[in-house]
């Protein structure tokens, strides 16, 4: 294991020196205010004031490298390249042990870490995107909720606590995993804790969110056009992906980049003038949200046809989800044909797991279904697709598992036939 963590960060490092590229966007654009004494500000363009278009915690982290080191500066970027490369490596340890408690054979977990490691299918977004973006960093909370729980059996109300955080943690960081962590730390309480201790463990878990989200709540309130509660973009996000447009597959790619370019105020300097004409960036994306479900509304079934597909995509991506933001649309439609392959395995393996009664693997399944669920009405692109990766990459080997015994299970039957 060890020496497979250890090739995996080495052919890691090996691509990033070529690469010689940073994270862009608008997690750059505020760690970049950010160092330059600027707050927590201008995600969308230098200038623009204020922010909560992204989540403090993994730009806060780059503006402290890029104050000492220098924004953008080789230092930098090679630091923040291994804070990145880590989070990676480290999800896929946690994982390792994880699955092995929930009975997959080490020979099995091994070739499901040896493929994490070792085949470049995520190694830009693993590399250089969660540098600053916050994919890495809730991949490996979502990793550590899972470890934790399914290495104590008994649980006590102080007990509670690091799950409680790490839960808080993860729904700051990212509130679609963390909807999911939750749910699963629920039914991991309910199942082990006694239904005198049930109020003590929801007031641990409250504070400890009211802890992580509320400093972060108040400070939205009082610099903010409007209140915010984590983030600002959600009628942005839902703008981009739900529209007549969409529903046309010719040509998804360029259409979501056509779509892009029309109201994202990072692209064009039209759309952030109207972002600035709204009143700033959470009356804009309320305004497109509100629009949105209108069209929503009075088009019912094309909504859920981008519904169901996105549902889809989020556990079996197209190859375009990859080239559309940079890459050869090669590269892009094999890697979600790997995906795509493992992702069948994992669904299978979980499948047969809950229907043999292994009550623990429907953690798994919530961590990887409840999140494809929430992403129905937002269009995945692979920074959303790479956190269930690892999962479905597990969750296969565990399938391995399944045909390997029932296949031993039917040799023992013909024999034993044969015997008779």
């Amino acid at each position: 294991m060890t020496l497979l963590l250890a090739a995996g960060a080495a052919l890691r490092l090996f691509y990033v020196s070529f690469t010689e590229s940073r994270a862009l966007g608008e997690a750059y654009n505020v760690a970049a205010a950010l160092a330059d004494g600027r707050g927590f500000a201008d995600a969308y363009h230098a200038g623009q004031g204020a922010t909560a278009h992204v989540t403090p915690i993994t730009p806060g982290i780059a503006a402290a490298v890029y104050s000492i080191f220098g924004t953008g500066s080789v230092v930098s970027e090679t630091i923040l390249g291994c804070w990145s490369i880590g989070l990676a490596l480290a999800t896929y340890f946690l994982l390792y042990g994880a699955f092995g408690r929930l009975g997959v054979p080490a020979i099995l977990r091994l070739g499901a870490l040896a493929f994490l490691c070792l085949v470049p299918v995520y190694f830009w977004p693993e590399t250089v995107d969660f540098r600053v973006w916050d994919g890495g960093l809730a991949a490996c909370l979502t990793a550590l909720l899972f470890n934790r729980m399914m290495a104590t059996q008994e649980i006590s109300v102080r007990q509670t606590w690091p799950l409680a955080v790490i839960a808080a943690l993860l729904f700051f960081v990212n509130p679609v995993w963390g909807v999911a962590g939750y749910l699963c730390v629920t039914i991991y309480c309910l199942a082990r804790v006694p239904l005198t201790r049930t109020f003590l463990v929801a007031a641990v878990a409250a504070l400890a969110l009211v802890a992580v989200v509320g400093p972060w709540a108040i400070r939205n309130a009082i610099v903010m056009d409007r209140p915010v509660l984590l983030r600002s973009n959600s009628g942005l996000e839902l703008a981009l992906a739900m529209h007549p447009a969409a529903v046309d597959t010719t040509d998804p790619g360029g259409t979501f980049m056509k779509r892009l370019r029309e109201i994202h105020p990072t692209m064009g300097s039209a759309p952030y003038r109207a972002m600035k004409a709204a009143g700033g960036e959470a009356s804009y994306a309320n305004e497109l949200g509100r629009e949105t479900w209108r069209w929503i509304g009075a088009h019912p079934a094309a909504a859920a046809t981008l519904a169901v597909r996105h549902i889809r995509q989020a556990i079996f991506p197209d190859g375009w989800q990859f080239s559309a933001l940079g890459g050869s649309e090669r590269g892009g439609r094999l890697r979600a044909y790997l995906i795509r392959t493992l992702a069948t395995l994992g669904v299978v393996g979980i499948a047969l797991m809950l229907v043999s009664r292994r009550s623990s693997w429907i953690y798994p399944a919530i961590l990887i279904v409840v999140p494809a669920m929430e992403m129905a009405f937002f269009q995945p692109v692979q920074r959303y697709t790479y956190l269930s990766y690892p999962l479905l990459v597990f969750a296969a080997s565990g399938c391995v598992m399944m045909l390997i015994d029932l296949r031993r299970r039917r040799r023992y039957q013909v024999s034993s036939e044969g015997m008779v």
